[in-house]
């Protein structure tokens, strides 16, 4: 589980990302794990010519740095030490993963809008452990490697990183929950081992999925994502999370919204059914009313006046 910091304090990543690439800013959120031991940060940077050039050393970290590059950028170096270790341009949607086990410095040799994740191994550590996995110990991932997945992530914290102070911090986890899943599974070789793929979730899985579900309410969800946030296949996690709730996953969903819905209704008065139903995460007033009536057994105009009166 994470826990959003959705606004800029003291010398954060973001400051610390401004501060080497000669940037005013770079906006940045951030999540602690529910231990507070880690926090993955994540920084938007955009640089123009005027920035170009080689940067200072970045010191040795028990961390990674995740560049995901929102527009195409023609030309950059990575250095350790006096040696180059890469020199080329990057696509839209490319990648870089930088592992920051020794001391490295960039040369930035075009114009840069990207975001930057900053992944410290504990975050990883922590992960791996709740979803009782083998530890990780790289991220491999070719530089340049174009990653739909990632980018459409990234790009969905854009909103959250334009207006920091007006994020939703459930959002903001769910979000950066996901990306260190995508992170761990996909570069990181996420091995669950055989004992937890048999059975019900955890009690840390199954808090974690509803979790996910419910941050993901007001829009569409997609059961691979909630699966591999829990370190599971999706026919395994939809059947373990059945075993364990009681319902489906897509159930379960149904039921959170109508409480939302419920929620909502008690609460504003004077929202309409239009709008409870787009907030409480229904695709319009008709499906509201479809799911509404199905489990409360009366549609939701005649539940808010029975109520009233």
């Amino acid at each position: 589980m994470l826990q959003s910091i959705c606004q800029p304090c003291g010398d954060t990543f973001g400051a610390q990302a401004a501060a080497y690439f000669g940037i005013q800013s770079a906006p940045e959120l951030a999540s602690l794990s529910a231990s507070h031991r880690s926090e993955v940060a994540v920084a938007h940077v955009r640089s123009g010519p005027q920035h170009e050039g080689r940067k200072r050393v970045v010191p040795a970290a028990e961390a990674f740095v995740v560049a995901m590059h929102l527009e195409a950028s023609l030309h950059h170096e990575l250095w350790r030490g006096d040696k180059p270790l890469l020199r080329q341009g990057y696509a839209r949607d490319a990648v870089l993963i930088v592992d920051l086990e020794d001391e490295v410095s960039v040369h930035v040799g075009a114009p840069l809008d990207c975001l930057l994740f900053h992944v410290p191994r504990m975050a990883l550590d922590d992960y791996a452990d709740e979803c009782n996995a083998r530890p990780i110990h790289r991220l491999a991932c070719a530089a340049g490697h174009t990653d739909p997945t990632l980018a459409h992530l990234a790009r969905a914290l854009l909103p959250s990183l334009a207006l920091p102070a007006q994020c939703q911090p459930r959002f903001v986890d769910t979000v950066l929950l996901a990306v260190l899943a995508h992170l761990a599974h996909t570069y990181g070789g996420l091995t669950v081992r055989a004992e937890a793929r048999r059975g019900a979730l955890s009690d840390a899985q199954e808090h974690r999925a509803k979790e996910y579900l419910a941050a993901a309410s007001a829009q569409p969800v997609s059961l691979d994502e909630v699966a591999q946030a829990c370190g599971l296949s999706r026919g395994h996690f939809a059947k373990a999370f059945k075993e364990k709730a009681g319902v489906t996953p897509h159930r379960w969903l149904q039921r959170y919204r109508v409480d939302r819905a419920k929620a909502l209704m008690a609460e504003q008065e004077e929202m309409s059914l239009a709008q409870v139903a787009v907030e409480a995460g229904f695709a319009d007033q008709s499906h509201l009313t479809r799911v509404f009536g199905r489990f409360v057994g009366i549609p939701p105009g005649t539940w808010r006046r029975e109520r009233r009166s």
